[in-house]
């Protein structure tokens, strides 16, 4: 509704009135021999299809802007010609307003209450023509074009706006204004929802020129970190080719170790070393077993007794480690210590269900302490021998050897792991690629109305 005055007309009349023209998008446009986006040729029946361009990502960006270009001459173009167009009304609707000006309405003839309020209305509408009616600024490019549709819509707002709130003033006393003042509204409101309708599609396609300039650029860095992954991959594989023939050297060099005489009688000393551990896990084996039977008199004794500091820490160890605890250099305190425990059963103070059973058990064990001393240290004596000849007999680059092969092996599969992970990516990024080209593909056609392949949809081949 233009202030109340009738109805809005139809788009379809709007685009008519006075040969107005609406730039439209889809396609945005064609230039001879394009193929369109349905697949027709932009240049006529006679003409023959032309094959899809191929480009590469960094061309998008010139191509969009040759066509923004062209896009935005025409936009300037199409509201030139809207706003020469509705320069004569606004001129009009100048003229119009004086024409108000000079009519009285013949408020002589009605009530004074009532002319009051007419005048007051007829003021009113005269005083927003006067300050917002005036020429639109000349369109030179899109910057002018929305300035002029700016100054445009605000004008017919002022105007609509009082002219709504003077409608019965208007109709009712100023019906041939009125008449006059509805045509002209209307046609340049149809004016200028053209011209709205032109910058919109003009910023819209803007936008969509920005988002295919950031995809190709997103494509264009894709591609250039998979040639990075790709040319890593490379360097990898070169490293871990080294590194295998370096593990495969390191082998050879600990097998060849390995099988000389000095690391064969290296061998024999570390099998006796083994020899000497066992026999003392079985020397360990019955000093436990053998102490097991008299825990009982040796724990009561541990907790009654009023040994100096050595004689409790010995007697601690018997109770809880009796095989790292009976050694030559206790036998003389253990020795002592069987002697109070058998006497302290033998007085009483330590209770047990069989004295004499204790006591004979305490005294077979103390008995043993010393043969058993013997052997432990006999064992110990031995193994430390063999380990000392051990010491000198080993090769003297096996340790350095082992220690090498460790870390190429480590590094081997360091190598290979992280190029696993890189052809993952590159795996992932090629399927990324392909979609991005695609969409990027078909948004372009979209945008320019032109057939174009995004080359090459190359893929890149893990090596």
């Amino acid at each position: 509704m233009v202030f109340g005055f009738g109805r809005k007309k139809k788009a379809s009349d709007e685009r008519a009135s006075d040969g107005g023209r609406i730039l439209r998008s889809e396609p945005h446009g064609l230039g001879p021999g394009a193929v369109a986006a349905d697949g027709g040729v932009g240049d006529g029946p006679d003409s023959r299809r032309t094959p899809d361009l191929r480009i590469t990502p960094d061309k998008v960006a010139g191509i969009v802007s040759e066509y923004d270009q062209r896009r935005r001459q025409q936009a300037v173009s199409e509201i030139r010609n809207i706003r020469d167009s509705v320069e004569p009304m606004i001129e009009e609707l100048m003229g119009m307003g004086r024409d108000l000006e000079r009519d009285d309405l013949n408020v002589d003839s009605i009530d004074k209450h009532l002319g009051i309020i007419v005048i007051r209305g007829k003021k009113q509408v005269l005083d927003v023509i006067r300050r917002s009616v005036s020429p639109l600024p000349a369109v030179a490019s899109i910057e002018s074009a929305a300035k002029a549709e700016s100054e445009l819509r605000q004008l017919l707002k002022k105007v609509g706006d009082v002219l709504g709130r003077q409608t019965r003033v208007i109709h009712l006393f100023a019906k041939k204004h009125a008449n006059r003042l509805k045509s002209n509204l209307e046609v340049m409101n149809s004016r200028h929802s053209e011209m709205r309708d032109i910058l919109n599609q003009h910023n819209r396609a803007d936008s969509e020129s920005s988002e295919l300039v950031e995809i190709a650029d997103g494509l264009a860095r894709r591609r250039d970190d998979l040639r990075k992954k790709s040319q890593r991959i490379r360097d990898l594989s070169a490293e871990f080719a080294l590194l295998e023939s370096r593990v495969s050297e390191l082998k050879s060099e600990l097998a060849a170790i390995r099988s000389s005489k000095e690391h064969e009688a290296y061998l024999e000393l570390l099998s006796g070393i083994e020899k000497c551990d066992a026999q003392m896990s079985q020397i360990r084996v019955e000093i436990n077993a053998q102490f097991s039977k008299i825990s009982r008199p040796l724990g009561r004794y541990e907790y009654g007794s009023s040994l100096d500091k050595e004689q409790q820490k010995v007697l601690a160890g018997l109770v809880a480690d009796p095989a790292g605890t009976v050694n030559p250099e206790n036998v003389e305190t253990i020795s002592v210590i069987f002697s109070n425990v058998r006497r302290a059963v033998a007085t009483g103070s330590i209770s047990a269900k069989d004295v004499e059973k204790t006591i004979a058990m305490l005294a077979e064990t103390a008995d043993m302490v010393g043969p058993l001393a013997g052997r432990v240290a006999e064992c110990a004596g031995r193994r430390g021998d063999l380990a000392g000849k051990a010491r000198s007999a080993k090769p003297a680059d096996l340790d350095e050897c082992e220690t090498k092969l460790s870390k190429a092996v480590s590094q081997h599969g360091d190598v290979g792991r992280r190029m696993e992970a890189l052809r993952a990516q590159i795996k992932d990024d090629n399927s990324s690629i392909l979609e991005m080209s695609a969409d990027l593909q078909m948004r372009l056609r979209q945008h320019t109305g032109i057939r174009y392949e995004i080359d090459p949809p190359r893929m890149e081949s893990p090596p």
